[in-house]
């Protein structure tokens, strides 16, 4: 499986194929004191976007055809490797 390492910017979007995923909040989950994500999903051909998940360091979140692994969060970056899962 191939991977591609991109590091997105807080409030901005990054394009892997067929997904677009923007990033919204980054910050501190009180209840779990680790630093989270909120990520945005729109996948190409869909009507509408997909609600936002969270997601914190070390989780691997199936979006469609595609896996993504949070590498890394920082104040103001996400570090994420990209993935197309074989079918």
């Amino acid at each position: 499986m191939d991977r591609k390492i991109m590091d997105i910017k807080v409030n901005t979007q990054a394009e892997y194929e067929d997904l677009r995923l923007g990033i919204g909040y980054l910050g501190e989950d009180p209840a779990k004191n680790e630093m989270m994500a909120q990520l945005w999903p729109f996948l190409r051909n869909e009507e509408k976007g997909r609600p936002p998940i969270e997601a914190y360091e070390g989780d691997v979140v199936v979006i469609g055809p595609y896996q993504l692994e949070i590498l890394k969060i920082h104040s103001d970056s996400v570090k994420i490797a990209f993935s197309t899962l074989t079918q």
